[in-house]
């Protein structure tokens, strides 16, 4: 627990199955024009947290967790493909809230 007696909000890595506070990981929502990067962590739908390393956001170009997160075959909107050719040029996506 922290402060007054509230909990910790954690939330579980589709990657490495660890569980962190959610303000450590992305969370990617299945909207209907595809998955969306939720900065505010606000967006209704089923959410997925990846953390924010690459060395978990690294494997979701490597393995189809996407599909297996929202139940289904999954498709990337403009901005969430963005952020994937960022990171196979080898640049850290710019994660910002």
């Amino acid at each position: 627990m922290t402060g007054m007696g509230r909990k910790q909000r954690l939330r579980r890595c589709i990657m490495c199955r660890r569980s962190s506070p959610k303000e450590d990981l992305l969370r990617f929502v299945a909207a209907s024009e595809g998955i969306e990067y939720d900065t505010a962590h606000r967006l209704p739908g089923r959410g997925a947290y990846v953390h924010k390393g690459l060395s978990c956001w690294g494997k979701m170009l490597e393995r189809a967790r996407w599909e297996h997160a929202f139940r289904g075959a999954a498709r990337i909107t403009p901005e969430g493909l963005r952020l994937l050719q960022q990171h196979t040029r080898g640049e850290v996506p710019e994660f910002s809230a």
